[in-house]
């Protein structure tokens, strides 16, 4: 059966079609899991418009690809940032540990997306550009530690990439294994961040 065709936008309606296309193109990457499993084709078909239009809106389907994962990157720091409203940076470094883990049960399609593909992909890219500058305030948090000697005096930058792979593994693993009897979350973050901590007040 052919598919009716979207009537041709009117004047001024340019940004709701590129929402609806950036709306398909999300839904169906969380569907496939990998953004090479999305075609423009299937873009098309969900939204009920040609590939023209599509290109009127983005240079390519990398174009394309790049800001759906970038949106949900911005959503995911958005979620770390809102924990950032205490002056203890022990607790900074829980709240942000809570938050993360906390984002990735509740969004596990788009976590999966962002940390768990192979490299080179879209989504590791758009990691990758941001990653940097959107944990710098983990890195701050860090540093205060290490300067009230909460945390060993090493590069406050290698540390936080430690603490970032230890919260993604468990991340990743209660994804995974979500019917794995795992203690409470913070039990698991008090444990972690209190030995570190002990450790460098030892």
């Amino acid at each position: 059966m052919k598919k009716r065709a979207r009537p041709r936008a009117k004047r001024g309606e340019g940004v709701k079609l590129r929402q609806e296309i950036l709306e398909a193109a999300d839904r169906l990457l969380l569907e496939a899991g990998s953004e090479s499993a999305v075609s423009i084709q299937s873009i098309t078909d969900a939204v009920g418009c040609t590939p023209p239009a599509i290109y009127l809106h983005f240079a390519d389907k990398d174009a394309l690809m790049f800001e759906v994962c970038a949106r949900h990157f911005l959503r995911f720091v958005s979620a770390l940032e809102a924990t950032d409203d205490t002056d203890d940076p022990l607790e900074v470094l829980k709240a942000r540990g809570r938050a993360y883990v906390e984002y990735g049960l509740q969004n596990p399609e788009p976590y999966r997306i962002l940390f768990m593909q192979k490299p080179g992909g879209l989504a590791a890219r758009t990691m990758a550009n941001s990653a940097v500058e959107s944990f710098a305030p983990l890195t701050r948090a860090i540093a205060k530690c290490i300067e009230q000697g909460l945390l060993l005096d090493r590069d406050p930058f290698a540390i936080s990439c430690v603490m970032w792979a230890s919260i993604h593994g468990l991340t990743s693993l209660m994804i995974s294994n979500p019917d794995y009897p795992w203690p409470p979350l913070d039990d698991l973050l008090e444990i972690g961040f209190g030995v570190t901590a002990r450790k460098a007040s030892a």
